[in-house]
């Protein structure tokens, strides 16, 4: 996740969880220019949650349950950094399988 993604999440999850909910760190984002791909997700987002929720029996998933099923659409765009083939820059994908697909 991006740092200002990431910032813009932790403010909604502080204000609806309070401060003592577990909260993704700072240190876990990257750098918004090393961002290449923003996937909407948002038809698959009750999938994402259900999984979450099959695992409340782990140590972090009750509390990533939580984080995620914060309101609004902040959490419906998941970003990546593409590790190969390097990235040239420009605009960022939305499809992560962009230029890899073969043509019929």
């Amino acid at each position: 996740m991006s740092l200002s993604s990431l910032k813009t999440v932790r403010a909604l999850a502080e204000a609806a969880l309070g401060p003592d909910a577990w909260i993704p760190p700072l240190d876990v984002a990257v750098d918004d220019d090393s961002v290449t791909a923003a996937v909407d997700v948002s038809d698959f987002w009750p999938h994402k949650l259900r999984a979450l929720a099959a695992h409340a029996g782990q140590a972090d998933a009750a509390a990533l349950l939580k984080f995620f099923s914060l309101p609004g659409d902040e959490g419906r765009v998941e970003e990546y950094v593409r590790a190969h083939p390097p990235w040239t820059g420009g605009t960022r994908e939305s499809d992560l399988f962009e230029g890899v697909r073969e043509t019929p």
